[in-house]
């Protein structure tokens, strides 16, 4: 298996190449954001990628449908705002790439820069990002107690990177790191399985956050839960 930095390389060579094909065309090259377990689909790997191909006549169309099932649509819109050019809104329930109805936006005079301003304080007010209260340093306040029924779970920023709360069916609660061990997708709870589930590659995690089938090699991280009256605090688990 070709290591990952060969494999990064290799990847902008290519584009660098389509790049060149499409300046003799008067074409731009647009780049889209790719699924969250694919190369460049995590949002450091396709930075670099892009750091290294030159800006003009470069520019990047981000996927809301692979943003979001990866977790990261909004830091993507901070981060690959400036050279967007353009959007592909679809929906996906968060859980599989299903790209459903919602319209695409093309923009043809708009500057990529001026275009990421305006569609990035838009989104963020049509739908806000979660925010998570702290506590104390380390400490999120997760949910409320009765927020999430027993045999539930929910999605939640810790720090930044998601995390997952899951109010077991027998009633403990339990937290998790929820990017999948395998490729980085963001697990979620399945109450018709009573399990962590991964979307991309049917990866499954039983409520102690072991491995127990398809392709993640390790359990997911386990984080500690503190129950203050109504308000459920996780902090993040130390990773030696």
């Amino acid at each position: 298996m070709w290591e990952r930095e060969s494999r990064l390389n290799l990847s902008v060579d290519g584009l660098v190449r389509i790049r060149e094909v499409c300046r003799q065309r008067g074409l731009t090259l647009v780049v889209e954001t790719p699924l969250p377990h694919l190369l460049g689909g995590q949002p450091d790997d396709l930075a670099w990628i892009l750091d290294r191909v030159p800006a003009e006549g470069t520019g990047i169309c981000i996927d809301t449908s692979h943003c979001s099932l990866g977790g990261f649509l909004f830091e993507a819109l901070e981060r690959f705002g400036p050279r967007l050019v353009h959007l592909q809104i679809s929906d996906n329930r968060g859980t599989t790439d299903d790209h459903l109805p919602a319209p695409g936006l093309a923009p043809r005079p708009l500057a990529a820069g001026t275009l990421g301003a305006i569609v990035y304080p838009v989104l963020k007010f049509i739908f806000p990002p979660p925010r998570a209260r702290g506590r104390a340093k380390g400490a999120v306040l997760a949910a409320r107690a009765g927020e999430l029924r027993a045999g539930s779970g929910k999605v939640f920023p810790l720090g930044t990177r998601p995390a997952i709360l899951v109010h077991t069916p027998d009633g403990k609660w339990r937290a998790f790191s929820a990017r999948c061990t395998h490729l980085s997708c963001t697990v979620r709870y399945r109450e018709d399985m009573s399990m962590l589930f991964c979307p991309c590659h049917d990866g499954r995690f039983d409520l102690t956050g072991k491995n127990v089938g398809g392709p993640p090699p390790r359990p997911l991280p386990e984080h500690t839960v503190v129950v203050k009256g109504d308000e459920v605090y996780v902090t993040e688990a130390e990773v030696g």
